[in-house]
């Protein structure tokens, strides 16, 4: 069965991201040749990529041919910073130790704020760079390539690590060919037949069948 374009793409976007590493965050998905230990701060971000979903306009119906596909992939950001604090405090602690540890997990939050408005700023980049608008896959494939949306997720109140997560909305325009599956053609169930058989042969031996009236 041959691949369809949006799977293409997606693969290309995430080695788009993994190439331009260069420690700073890890690629989900992404194969790397080595296999040696990254800075601390690639250890805490990640990018990774989804097919998120398709239009196929009315006026590409039809049984077999190109059809126009309109695909939004989502390339979903996470930045953490340790808060380095002692959950317990804010249940026995004292008045200063509570307002201590509030203060080390503010602080990790805005560690963590900046670190993934960091990674938006690297992904955008990365990805709208004009040496990267055919995504590696050559003049003609995609179109209308266009990241429209940056959603930021406020992070949790208090916890050991704080998480923050984003999103980006890419959309494009590519064509997919309609080439059918044929699916995989099963061997011949041999086995069950002949057990099936053999169990009635044996539910058969020592039974004597007189015809004689």
């Amino acid at each position: 069965m041959k691949m369809m374009n949006f799977r293409i793409i997606k693969d290309s976007i995430v080695d788009i991201y993994g190439n331009a590493e260069a420690g700073r965050y890890k690629t989900v998905g992404y194969q790397r040749q080595s296999k040696a230990s990254i800075e601390v701060l690639g250890n805490n971000r990640f990018i990774q990529v989804f097919y998120f979903s398709g239009d196929f306009p009315e006026s590409a119906a039809g049984r077999s041919g190109t059809k126009q596909h309109a695909c939004t992939f989502r390339i979903e950001l996470t930045a953490a910073a340790s808060s380095k604090i002692d959950l317990t405090v804010f249940a026995a602690g004292s008045e200063a130790q509570k307002a201590a540890a509030l203060l080390a997990h503010l602080e990790a939050t805005e560690e963590a704020d900046k670190s993934i408005d960091e990674l938006i700023n690297i992904a955008y980049q990365v990805i709208m760079d004009n040496d990267n608008y055919d995504l590696g896959l050559g003049i003609g494939v995609i179109s209308n390539r266009w990241i429209n949306n940056v959603q930021k997720d406020t992070p949790p109140n208090q916890g050991e690590y704080v998480v923050i997560t984003a999103s980006m909305s890419l959309t494009l325009r590519t064509t997919e060919d309609i080439t059918g599956d044929t699916g995989v053609t099963p061997d011949p169930v041999v086995m069950d037949a002949m057990i099936k058989y053999q169990e009635e042969q044996k539910d058969k031996t020592g039974v004597l069948v007189n015809n004689t009236p």
